[in-house]
């Protein structure tokens, strides 16, 4: 696959993903304007070089079998790995999308408290408008002792991102 329309961000999973791990990177794609590369048995320079140099990727990488962050890498070069210690995807993304497409990301005016759930943010809310008419928002909060990144389209959360107070 050849990727169109450089600088432009995309997302992957590892060489060989897990169902959870495909999931959500499905879910992403579809609510936040980035693109989803389906991976297949390519090296990363490779994906680097199809992709353009001024393009960003986002890998997921997995530890025992789960997604457990982002790796970034921006014009060819490891920038960024954001951990976090779970997520959760709802159902029924594809239907509240409705082949509309999200255009951008907006965050909330409440700063997250770790520096891996503010990366997160940043990184979300740089992301490059597309063509599209729905935006999502960004929610930070505090739950059973975890901090919570929301991701909401339609007033539905759709992805919560975890991290651990330290």
């Amino acid at each position: 696959m050849v990727c169109l329309n450089p600088p432009a961000v995309y997302i992957t999973t590892s060489r060989s993903p897990s169902p959870r791990s495909r999931t959500l990177v499905n879910a992403l794609a579809l609510i936040t304007p980035a693109r989803k590369i389906i991976r297949g048995k390519k090296s990363l320079q490779v994906l680097l070089n199809e992709c353009g140099v001024d393009s960003t990727i986002a890998v997921v990488f997995e530890r025992f079998g789960n997604p457990a962050g982002l790796t970034l890498y921006i014009r060819g070069q490891p920038t960024q790995t954001l951990t976090f210690s779970g997520f959760r995807v709802s159902r029924g993304l594809k239907q509240l999308v409705d082949k509309v497409g999200v255009a951008r990301v907006v965050g909330s005016p409440k700063t997250p408290r770790s520096e891996m759930a503010l990366r997160l943010k940043e990184f979300l809310t740089s992301l490059p408008p597309a063509q599209g008419k729905l935006m999502t928002n960004i929610d930070v909060f505090e739950k059973d002792g975890r901090e919570v990144v929301t991701l909401t389209l339609r007033g539905v959360q759709c992805v919560n991102f975890y991290f651990r107070v330290n």
